[in-house]
């Protein structure tokens, strides 16, 4: 009989991207050897948490899949307030009483006591609980409830949250954990002193340009794609949300300098979740939300993509450019961009606007492979269903035996 598995995480469907986009598509491979039974919210919406989807139990691409009300939405004003004291930068010694740190996971939601409800009465049911995202509340409240059984996959970086004490005490008493980066496990072991639990680093499967399937866009679809966009120049992109915690508003400084400054015809094109202003220029262009064919497609036209995000705990945007053979800009300041950079050779780590002047100018310009070549080899080496799937069933195998 196959392992019976429970995967709780925070938000789940087709149209929910991110970081739950890895969890969708992991689990999805796994429910080919494991039986897998997804808990999660109604939400979709991770600012108010609103419920969007029906609760109950249904059955998605195969995987069992149970629904959960959240009872609250985010009181985003009161939240707002709630977090500037939790987490202000405070003394080593000045910390938050543990109460406080509560409430404000509760509001972080999304608050689905239906859920920890379920965890409970299931607990016997199943060999292994995995969780993903450490900063959310079904994961943070959860695993404790079942924590013999647990694996966090916590998806973590140097953030305010996680120094507050309630996420101390979920990673200690998680039974195993899974990283998606080298960078991630050194930060959370460090930080927490989880060296000794049983671990890995497993991320997911990105697409190469050498797969060749039909997922890959064909040079006539870029063609088509920049005449149906008219776009005409050599172009800089960004994909993901446009949020200033994403790095956008220094990404659009930087730009718009290094336009100014050369007086020169590059775009740097936009497509994703728009929750920030985007500058009113001839040379920004923004796409809106595209097709995961689209976005292929965009980055097959594209010279490069930015990303100059300082919390990022693996970039699937990053990797999937890497993978289809164009390289990255990325910030200094993140460790898991730097990490890829410096691994993959196939892009730039930049600290100021003078280091992204320099690798605009490079990628812009370039006229050979080299880069492209090298962030393929990268992508095939280190990122494969393989990889990902022995280090998941190694783990489950170790607590469920």
């Amino acid at each position: 009989m196959r392992k019976r598995v429970a995967a709780v995480i925070h938000r789940w469907g087709p149209d929910v991207v991110g970081g739950e986009t890895l969890a969708r598509e992991v689990l999805t491979r796994l429910s080919e050897s494991l039986d897998i039974t997804v808990l999660t919210s109604c939400a979709r919406d991770y600012v108010s948490w609103s419920n969007y989807y029906p609760p109950g139990e249904t059955t998605e691409d195969g995987i069992r899949l149970v629904r959960f009300p959240v009872k609250m939405q985010r009181p985003v004003r009161a939240f707002n307030l709630l977090s500037r004291l939790v987490l202000q930068r405070r003394l080593a010694f000045v910390r938050p009483p543990l109460w406080l740190e509560r409430l404000w996971l509760r509001w972080q939601g999304p608050y689905c006591p239906d859920l920890i409800a379920y965890l409970k009465r299931h607990r016997d049911d199943f060999e292994a609980f995995l969780f993903y995202t450490y900063l959310y509340y079904p994961a943070a409240r959860g695993l404790r409830e079942v924590a013999g059984k647990s694996i966090l996959i916590p998806t973590a970086h140097d953030e305010r949250p996680i120094y507050l004490q309630s996420f101390r005490r979920l990673f200690r008493l998680s039974r195993a954990l899974i990283y998606l980066t080298p960078e991630e496990q050194s930060f959370a072991n460090q930080l927490f002193g989880t060296r000794e639990k049983p671990q890995r680093v497993a991320s997911m499967r990105i697409r190469t340009m050498d797969d060749r399937d039909e997922a890959i866009p064909a040079p006539s679809d870029v063609r088509e794609f920049l005449e149906g966009h008219r776009i005409s120049q050599p172009y800089l992109l960004y994909l993901g949300r446009i949020d200033p915690a994403k790095g956008v508003d220094t990404m659009f400084r930087f730009f718009l300098r290094y336009v100014r400054e050369g007086k020169r015809g590059e775009l740097l094109v936009l497509a994703g979740d728009k929750q920030a202003e985007i500058p009113e220029s001839a040379s920004v262009r923004y796409l809106g939300f595209l097709s995961e064919q689209e976005k292929r497609t965009a980055i097959l036209g594209s010279r490069a993509l930015v990303l100059l995000s300082p919390y990022e705990s693996f970039s699937i945007s990053v990797l999937e450019v890497l993978g289809l053979g164009r390289p990255v800009i990325v910030t200094s300041e993140s460790a898991v961009l730097k990490g890829h950079v410096e691994r993959s050779r196939a892009g730039f780590a930049v600290s100021s606007y003078d280091e992204f002047r320099v690798a605009a100018d490079y990628v812009l310009a370039a006229q050979d492979d080299d880069l492209g070549r090298l962030g393929i080899r990268y992508v095939k080496e280190n990122f494969s269903w393989e990889k990902v799937e022995k280090a998941y069933l190694e783990l489950i195998d170790g607590i469920s035996s």
